[in-house]
Protein backbone atom coordinates (compact mmCIF):
# COMPACT_ATOMS: atom_id res chain seq x y z
CA UNK A 1 0.00 0.00 0.00
CA UNK A 2 1.33 3.85 -0.93
CA UNK A 3 0.37 5.84 1.89
CA UNK A 4 1.14 10.05 1.99
CA UNK A 5 2.61 11.90 4.68
CA UNK A 6 -0.08 13.57 6.39
CA UNK A 7 1.21 17.19 5.72
CA UNK A 8 0.44 20.01 3.80
CA UNK A 9 2.28 19.85 0.46
CA UNK A 10 2.46 22.12 -2.71
CA UNK A 11 0.07 20.85 -5.54
CA UNK A 12 2.29 20.55 -8.13
CA UNK A 13 0.96 21.29 -11.77
CA UNK A 14 -0.44 18.04 -13.62
CA UNK A 15 2.01 18.92 -16.77
CA UNK A 16 4.57 16.84 -16.96
CA UNK A 17 4.06 13.87 -18.92
CA UNK A 18 7.94 13.80 -19.88
CA UNK A 19 8.52 12.86 -16.70
CA UNK A 20 5.26 10.65 -15.62
CA UNK A 21 6.76 8.81 -19.39
CA UNK A 22 10.26 8.30 -17.44
CA UNK A 23 8.87 7.29 -13.92
CA UNK A 24 6.41 4.38 -15.00
CA UNK A 25 9.44 3.06 -17.52
CA UNK A 26 11.57 2.78 -14.62
CA UNK A 27 11.68 -0.55 -14.29
CA UNK A 28 12.02 -1.79 -10.17
CA UNK A 29 11.70 1.64 -8.88
CA UNK A 30 8.82 2.74 -6.61
CA UNK A 31 6.96 5.45 -6.96
CA UNK A 32 7.06 8.44 -4.71
CA UNK A 33 3.30 9.12 -3.32
CA UNK A 34 3.23 12.67 -5.72
CA UNK A 35 4.75 10.87 -8.10
CA UNK A 36 2.06 8.21 -8.01
CA UNK A 37 -1.04 11.01 -7.74
CA UNK A 38 0.39 12.54 -11.03
CA UNK A 39 0.67 9.36 -12.74
CA UNK A 40 -2.81 8.10 -11.66
CA UNK A 41 -4.44 11.27 -12.46
CA UNK A 42 -3.23 11.41 -15.85
CA UNK A 43 -6.01 8.57 -16.68
CA UNK A 44 -9.52 9.40 -16.72
CA UNK A 45 -11.28 7.51 -14.30
CA UNK A 46 -13.20 4.71 -15.20
CA UNK A 47 -15.64 3.63 -12.07
CA UNK A 48 -16.26 7.63 -10.81
CA UNK A 49 -15.65 9.36 -14.67
CA UNK A 50 -13.53 11.66 -12.94
CA UNK A 51 -11.38 13.65 -15.78
CA UNK A 52 -7.67 13.76 -16.21
CA UNK A 53 -6.05 15.91 -14.02
CA UNK A 54 -8.67 15.46 -11.09
CA UNK A 55 -8.96 13.05 -7.86
CA UNK A 56 -11.41 10.34 -7.89
CA UNK A 57 -14.70 11.39 -6.05
CA UNK A 58 -17.21 9.60 -4.07
CA UNK A 59 -20.73 8.88 -4.94
CA UNK A 60 -21.90 11.41 -2.78
CA UNK A 61 -19.79 14.76 -4.70
CA UNK A 62 -17.34 14.34 -1.95
CA UNK A 63 -13.22 14.00 -2.76
CA UNK A 64 -11.86 10.02 -2.58
CA UNK A 65 -10.04 8.92 0.31
CA UNK A 66 -8.43 6.57 -2.10
CA UNK A 67 -8.07 5.90 -6.23
CA UNK A 68 -10.44 3.56 -7.44
CA UNK A 69 -8.26 0.07 -8.90
CA UNK A 70 -9.60 0.68 -12.70
CA UNK A 71 -8.04 3.89 -12.73
CA UNK A 72 -4.50 3.03 -10.93
CA UNK A 73 -4.23 -0.25 -12.54
CA UNK A 74 -3.92 1.54 -15.72
CA UNK A 75 -0.40 2.77 -14.55
CA UNK A 76 1.37 -0.47 -15.13
CA UNK A 77 4.05 1.01 -12.02
CA UNK A 78 1.42 0.30 -9.53
CA UNK A 79 -0.57 -2.78 -11.01
CA UNK A 80 1.11 -4.46 -8.05
CA UNK A 81 -0.32 -2.26 -5.37
CA UNK A 82 -3.55 -3.21 -3.43
CA UNK A 83 -4.35 0.72 -3.15
CA UNK A 84 -3.32 4.27 -3.95
CA UNK A 85 -4.28 6.88 -0.82
CA UNK A 86 -5.23 10.07 -2.73
CA UNK A 87 -2.46 12.94 -1.19
CA UNK A 88 -3.57 15.29 1.16
CA UNK A 89 -3.58 18.14 -0.84
CA UNK A 90 -6.28 16.69 -3.02
CA UNK A 91 -8.96 17.22 -0.03
CA UNK A 92 -10.19 13.86 0.38
CA UNK A 93 -13.51 14.04 2.09
CA UNK A 94 -14.43 17.10 1.46
CA UNK A 95 -16.36 18.45 -1.85
CA UNK A 96 -14.94 17.15 -5.01
CA UNK A 97 -13.90 19.96 -7.50
CA UNK A 98 -11.70 19.29 -10.69
CA UNK A 99 -8.09 19.58 -10.64
CA UNK A 100 -6.65 21.55 -13.83
CA UNK A 101 -7.23 19.86 -16.88
CA UNK A 102 -4.14 17.95 -17.95
CA UNK A 103 -4.17 15.69 -21.33
CA UNK A 104 -5.20 11.92 -21.14
CA UNK A 105 -2.28 9.14 -21.02
CA UNK A 106 -1.59 7.27 -24.33
CA UNK A 107 -2.65 3.56 -23.80
CA UNK A 108 0.43 1.78 -21.97
CA UNK A 109 1.93 -1.06 -23.58
CA UNK A 110 0.79 -4.12 -21.76
CA UNK A 111 2.53 -5.15 -18.78
CA UNK A 112 3.73 -8.49 -17.10
CA UNK A 113 1.20 -10.48 -16.11
CA UNK A 114 -0.34 -9.98 -12.64
CA UNK A 115 -0.67 -12.81 -10.52
CA UNK A 116 -3.77 -13.12 -7.80
CA UNK A 117 -2.98 -15.71 -5.02
CA UNK A 118 -5.15 -17.63 -3.01
CA UNK A 119 -4.75 -19.37 0.11
CA UNK A 120 -7.45 -21.42 2.21
CA UNK A 121 -7.85 -23.81 4.92
CA UNK A 122 -10.44 -25.09 6.88
CA UNK A 123 -10.01 -24.33 10.18
CA UNK A 124 -8.35 -21.95 12.36
CA UNK A 125 -5.89 -24.72 13.88
CA UNK A 126 -4.60 -25.53 10.61
CA UNK A 127 -1.75 -23.35 9.07
CA UNK A 128 -2.10 -21.11 5.86
CA UNK A 129 2.10 -20.17 5.87
CA UNK A 130 3.08 -23.27 2.96
CA UNK A 131 0.51 -21.98 0.66
CA UNK A 132 1.54 -18.53 1.07
CA UNK A 133 5.20 -19.50 0.73
CA UNK A 134 4.40 -21.65 -2.70
CA UNK A 135 1.81 -18.55 -3.68
CA UNK A 136 5.10 -16.09 -3.18
CA UNK A 137 7.52 -18.41 -5.21
CA UNK A 138 4.97 -18.39 -7.81
CA UNK A 139 5.71 -14.53 -7.67
CA UNK A 140 2.16 -13.59 -6.47
CA UNK A 141 2.09 -10.17 -5.14
CA UNK A 142 -1.45 -9.74 -4.22
CA UNK A 143 -2.86 -12.70 -2.10
CA UNK A 144 -5.81 -13.03 -0.54
CA UNK A 145 -5.94 -15.97 2.28
CA UNK A 146 -9.08 -17.02 4.87
CA UNK A 147 -9.43 -20.14 6.94
CA UNK A 148 -13.23 -20.99 5.76
CA UNK A 149 -14.45 -24.68 4.66
CA UNK A 150 -14.91 -24.89 1.24
CA UNK A 151 -18.87 -25.64 2.89
CA UNK A 152 -19.34 -22.19 3.75
CA UNK A 153 -21.48 -20.72 0.12
CA UNK A 154 -19.37 -17.44 1.02
CA UNK A 155 -16.04 -16.90 1.15
CA UNK A 156 -15.28 -13.58 1.33
CA UNK A 157 -11.63 -13.10 0.46
CA UNK A 158 -12.26 -15.88 -2.39
CA UNK A 159 -14.80 -13.13 -3.67
CA UNK A 160 -12.13 -10.39 -3.25
CA UNK A 161 -10.16 -12.37 -5.55
CA UNK A 162 -12.25 -12.65 -8.30
CA UNK A 163 -13.86 -9.07 -7.85
CA UNK A 164 -9.97 -7.79 -8.25
CA UNK A 165 -9.43 -10.15 -11.32
CA UNK A 166 -12.58 -8.73 -12.84
CA UNK A 167 -11.81 -4.98 -12.33
CA UNK A 168 -8.42 -5.34 -13.54
CA UNK A 169 -9.45 -6.95 -16.60
CA UNK A 170 -12.02 -4.74 -17.22
CA UNK A 171 -9.89 -1.86 -16.94
CA UNK A 172 -6.81 -3.34 -18.84
CA UNK A 173 -8.64 -5.64 -21.24
CA UNK A 174 -4.96 -6.40 -22.31
CA UNK A 175 -3.88 -7.20 -19.49
CA UNK A 176 -3.16 -11.19 -18.51
CA UNK A 177 -4.19 -11.75 -15.25
CA UNK A 178 -4.19 -15.11 -13.36
CA UNK A 179 -5.64 -16.62 -10.46
CA UNK A 180 -3.06 -18.89 -8.65
CA UNK A 181 -3.94 -21.32 -6.21
CA UNK A 182 -1.60 -24.31 -4.62
CA UNK A 183 -4.01 -27.15 -5.18
CA UNK A 184 -6.74 -27.42 -6.37
CA UNK A 185 -9.10 -28.19 -3.36
CA UNK A 186 -8.66 -24.39 -1.52
CA UNK A 187 -10.21 -23.39 -4.55
CA UNK A 188 -13.49 -26.02 -4.68
CA UNK A 189 -14.62 -29.01 -3.15
CA UNK A 190 -15.70 -31.08 -5.70
CA UNK A 191 -15.09 -31.04 -9.82
CA UNK A 192 -18.78 -29.59 -10.24
CA UNK A 193 -17.82 -26.35 -8.28
CA UNK A 194 -14.33 -26.12 -9.75
CA UNK A 195 -15.96 -26.10 -13.09
CA UNK A 196 -18.16 -23.55 -12.10
CA UNK A 197 -15.54 -21.37 -11.00
CA UNK A 198 -12.92 -21.64 -13.16
CA UNK A 199 -16.19 -21.13 -16.21
CA UNK A 200 -16.90 -17.65 -14.29
CA UNK A 201 -12.86 -16.77 -14.57
CA UNK A 202 -12.73 -17.87 -18.08
CA UNK A 203 -16.00 -15.99 -18.93
CA UNK A 204 -13.88 -13.09 -17.79
CA UNK A 205 -10.72 -13.42 -19.46
CA UNK A 206 -8.94 -14.92 -16.47
CA UNK A 207 -6.68 -17.45 -16.45
CA UNK A 208 -6.63 -20.44 -13.49
CA UNK A 209 -3.03 -21.62 -12.62
CA UNK A 210 -2.18 -24.43 -10.20
CA UNK A 211 0.99 -24.86 -8.20
CA UNK A 212 2.31 -28.56 -8.12
CA UNK A 213 3.17 -28.33 -4.47
CA UNK A 214 6.25 -28.12 -2.15
CA UNK A 215 9.43 -30.26 -3.87
CA UNK A 216 7.53 -30.52 -7.02
CA UNK A 217 8.49 -27.06 -8.74
CA UNK A 218 6.73 -25.28 -11.45
CA UNK A 219 3.20 -24.74 -11.98
CA UNK A 220 0.03 -26.13 -13.92
CA UNK A 221 -1.98 -23.70 -16.10
CA UNK A 222 -5.63 -25.54 -15.56
CA UNK A 223 -7.92 -25.14 -19.10
CA UNK A 224 -11.55 -24.80 -18.54
CA UNK A 225 -12.05 -26.64 -21.33
CA UNK A 226 -9.89 -29.80 -20.32
CA UNK A 227 -11.09 -30.31 -16.43
CA UNK A 228 -12.76 -33.30 -17.29
CA UNK A 229 -9.79 -35.00 -18.18
CA UNK A 230 -8.26 -34.53 -14.57
CA UNK A 231 -9.07 -37.33 -11.89
CA UNK A 232 -11.39 -35.03 -9.82
CA UNK A 233 -14.34 -36.23 -7.42
CA UNK A 234 -17.48 -35.99 -8.69
CA UNK A 235 -19.90 -36.59 -6.30
CA UNK A 236 -20.94 -33.85 -3.80
CA UNK A 237 -18.85 -34.97 -1.40
CA UNK A 238 -15.23 -33.97 -1.14
CA UNK A 239 -11.62 -34.38 -2.38
CA UNK A 240 -10.23 -37.85 -1.92
CA UNK A 241 -7.38 -37.24 0.41
CA UNK A 242 -7.21 -34.34 2.82
CA UNK A 243 -10.70 -33.24 2.60
CA UNK A 244 -10.94 -31.63 5.22
CA UNK A 245 -8.52 -28.89 4.59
Amino acid sequence: MITFPQVAILRKPLKTPAFCETVLKAAGVDLTPDQAAIAVERNDCPNCEAPAGSPCRTRGGKTATKYHTPRFILVPALREELEVLVPEDREPGRPWKPGPPVKAAPAEPTAKPIRIGYARCSTAQQELQSQLDALARAKCKRVFSEKISTRVKTRPELEQAFKLAYDIREAAPDQEVILTVHKLKRLARNAAELMTLSGQLQGAGVQLELGLGQGRGGLLWVEHSSLHRLNLPRTPGCWPTNCST
